[in-house]
C-alpha cells in the first residue's frame, strides 16, 4: 500500500473535498493510506503550503491546488 501525504489545515472546505476524492479513488480500487499533515502544526510546512493546500505528495512529486480528481488520479498513477 503506497502512502499519500496530504498537507491541509482544520477547517479547510477544500482540503475536506480532496479528502473525498481520495475516498472514491480507494472505491475505484487504489490501494492508498492516507497521511494527513496540518501544516499550522509545523512553521516550515506552513510557509511552503499556506497558499496551496490542499497539496498531495506521493513519491515525492508534490500536487497542489486546485485539485480535481484526474489530476490526483494522474498523480498515483505516476503521470
Amino acid at each position: 500500500m503506497r502512502t499519500l501525504v496530504l498537507y491541509s489545515k482544520p477547517g479547510c472546505c477544500l482540503c475536506d473535498e480532496a479528502k473525498e476524492k481520495v475516498g472514491r479513488l480507494r472505491a475505484r480500487g487504489y490501494e492508498l493510506e492516507l497521511d494527513e499533515r496540518d501544516i499550522t502544526a509545523d512553521p516550515a510546512l506552513f510557509e511552503r503550503y499556506r497558499l496551496t493546500i490542499p497539496a498531495f505528495e506521493l513519491d515525492g512529486r508534490v500536487l497542489e491546488a486546485p485539485i480535481s480528481e484526474y489530476k490526483l488520479e494522474k498523480l498515483i498513477r505516476g503521470e
